[in-house]
């Protein structure tokens, strides 16, 4: 495959060439696609704040690298004085489960491709947490999507 093959659009905000696979934008049906430089710059610039994890998951089903939690999530967290990483550290398990022993999943999110789950804080707030191809994961309130 030659690199004119990979190259799907460049990037609306930077101007540079976006490839498949770099972003959840890029070969879709909309007019205008952001690269994942961009796309990370602008949730930072969104008041999400960016953790990393210096060690893997132990049985993780794949890999998480960044972690942005956006600001109404952190809200949620902080109100029930909780961490994000028990949450991830789920999400990447898959090991989220329901009243019913089943995994809480949100189908219209995964329609994507991307690894999404739905967990609860003490206080009862639901936290969406979505996991692209590249592992870019985004802690979320469900209004932030």
């Amino acid at each position: 495959m030659s690199q004119s093959d990979v190259i799907a659009a460049k990037c609306a905000l930077c101007g540079r060439n976006a490839r498949e696979h770099q972003s959840e934008l890029v070969g879709s049906p909309w007019e205008l696609s952001v690269c994942n430089t961009c796309g990370r710059e602008r949730m930072l610039n969104d008041d999400s704040i960016m953790v990393r994890r210096n060690t893997p998951i132990d049985g993780a089903q794949f890999d998480i690298t960044d972690v942005y939690i956006k600001p109404g999530a952190l809200h949620y967290l902080t109100e029930s004085s909780q961490h994000c990483w028990p949450f991830v550290e789920a999400h990447a398990r898959m090991s989220m489960l329901d009243e019913s022993g089943q995994v809480e999943r949100i189908p219209f999110l995964e329609s994507a491709g991307d690894h999404v789950s739905q967990h609860k804080t003490d206080m009862g707030k639901k936290l969406w947490i979505m996991t692209d191809r590249e592992g870019v994961t985004v802690v979320m309130a469900p209004g932030e999507y």
